[in-house]
């Protein structure tokens, strides 16, 4: 009962995606970014370098907040992505004292850059090089491909060089959304290996700690493979990463447990190197003890709400109202899945519909749990999954002798938690 009740906390905590606090007496929640946009006409023209003024950092305070229910209230219009279509040059984007690159990939992918080159200031702007189809730095005359990797294959940077810093960005009913807040940096070309660990196409990566006399905090960035399906721009959000408040833990060196003060999760993003999705959670805990030289955090996530249109090849070939019969067929869900095992026509409706009684087991690997499945004919609109525990039955109502088109829709907890060992620097 108490595991249901974390689930249901942390999956209301993620439909109202609310983002991470900054501070303890801050917090930080989504950007929506007026500006004037361009003529749906006309095709995005590069920015030429002299045109460019420094600008100052993004402020932590947003423009506008989001309430409980997810409603948003903007004095003036967002950015919308109609104005913003897929192309191979960005846009720049100038409101106020913001600026930055907005991204929106052939592929579809939207991504959100500062206006300022990584460790160059304010005097070093980016601009768009039109021929060369890059980002150029005017102070280190880095090069920068159009997803914001260090291209370092045409032209030559030095070791300390980066990739683009990125702002998380959300598409919430077609409205264009950056969380400035969250500014995660590029990753250099001589950063060490990263702190990492990996599961059925998750992978949880230490992209910040901060180890104070006050409190630790514990940066990860959790990247899901696009083999599960996630949706980073359904709004309102029916896909989700959650986060259990257990079995995270903290443990150092000693072997001393520290406590856990929770976990908070940003919006699940567009990964655009994988074509998967990404979120940056932040895990708060107490102080570790002066000594420690290195911890161990283990952390659990969990996939909420898995979409799948499926399509079922039933055999009704001389079956009949009364007729019970096996079948093999499987429902995959990423690295997880379950299989139909038998149908039994139950009944023909009034209509010549087919209700069909349908057995579901797991078949998923022992390590990954289904705990919800949804399989009907329509999709809910809102959130729902029955509990499953292994195997069930669902009730269906089809036209016989055609192939059966259902709405999947599937919740799962991986039992082997992840482990994320992060040196602790001298004080």
């Amino acid at each position: 009962m108490m595991r249901l009740i974390r689930l249901a906390i942390f999956s209301l905590l993620t439909i109202m995606v609310a983002a991470c606090a900054s501070s303890p007496g801050e917090t930080a929640q989504l950007v929506a970014v007026t500006a004037v946009p361009p003529s749906p006409t006309s095709t995005p023209q590069p920015a030429p370098t002299v045109t460019l003024t420094a600008v100052p950092q993004p402020s932590l305070e947003p423009l506008i907040s989001t309430t409980v229910d997810g409603a948003v209230t903007d004095p003036s219009p967002p950015l919308q992505l109609t104005d913003y279509p897929p192309s191979d040059a960005p846009y720049l984007i100038e409101k106020d004292e913001f600026s930055f690159w907005l991204v929106n990939t052939l592929a579809g992918q939207l991504l959100a850059f500062p206006a300022e080159a990584p460790g160059g200031g304010a005097n070093c702007l980016l601009a768009w090089d039109e021929t060369a189809q890059r980002f150029t730095d005017p102070c280190s005359s880095n090069k920068w491909e159009l997803h914001g990797r260090l291209d370092t294959i045409r032209f030559a940077a030095p070791p300390d060089s980066r990739d683009l810093s990125q702002y998380p960005v959300a598409i919430m009913d077609g409205a264009i959304f950056v969380q400035f807040h969250a500014l995660t940096a590029g990753e250099p070309l001589n950063a060490p290996p990263p702190i990492s660990d990996a599961q059925y196409g998750v992978t949880m990566t230490v992209r910040a700690s901060d180890f104070a006399p006050s409190g630790t905090a514990i940066d990860v960035m959790t990247q899901v493979d696009p083999v599960w399906a996630l949706d980073p721009n359904a709004f309102p959000p029916q896909q989700a990463l959650i986060y259990p408040a257990f079995p995270d833990s903290l443990i150092d060196d000693h072997g001393r447990a520290t406590l856990s003060l929770g976990r908070e999760g940003g919006l699940m993003t567009a990964d655009q190197y994988s074509g998967g999705v990404q979120q940056i959670s932040r895990s708060l805990w107490e102080a570790v003890p002066a000594d420690a030289m290195a911890v161990t955090a283990t952390l659990t996530v969990n996939l909420d709400t898995l979409y799948r249109e499926v399509t079922l090849p039933l055999d009704w070939n001389g079956r009949q109202p009364g007729t019970v019969w096996t079948e093999e067929i499987p429902l995959e869900i990423g690295y997880a899945g379950a299989r139909i095992t038998q149908v039994e026509w139950l009944e023909t409706t009034d209509d010549g519909r087919a209700t069909l009684r349908l057995t579901v087991v797991d078949d998923s690997p022992e390590d990954i749990r289904l705990f919800c499945l949804h399989l009907a004919v329509t999709d809910p609109w809102r959130r729902s999954c029955a509990n499953f525990d292994g195997e069930l039955t669902y009730t269906v109502s089809v036209p016989p002798d055609e192939p059966v088109v259902l709405q999947l829709r599937a919740s799962l907890e991986f039992l082997t938690p992840f482990q994320l060992h992060v040196p602790v620097p001298p004080n």
